[in-house]
């Protein structure tokens, strides 16, 4: 499959560009980093994701860790994102 395919395929499913697509998780990072007590749908809705679950799904396929283990990190000092 070449570059141009993926991108328009991406594209059609999700309604949005990849980089627009991974811009909202990284804005979500900041997000969660400022308002650590926002709730999980309020991002989900804010970002237009489908439900929490859709939000959360592809936050850990992105950063590899929960919503709650980014949190932690927060907390700790360390972040990514």
């Amino acid at each position: 499959m070449t570059r141009s395919t993926l991108m328009a395929r991406f594209k059609k499913f999700t309604g949005t560009t990849i980089m627009k697509y991974h811009a909202k998780i990284k804005s979500a990072c900041h997000l969660i980093t400022m308002e650590s007590n926002i709730k999980l749908k309020e991002l989900s809705d804010f970002f237009e994701f489908y439900d929490e679950f859709h939000f959360l799904g592809t936050f850990k396929s992105h950063l590899e860790m929960t919503v709650s283990q980014y949190k932690d990190q927060i907390s700790a000092g360390v972040t990514s994102g």
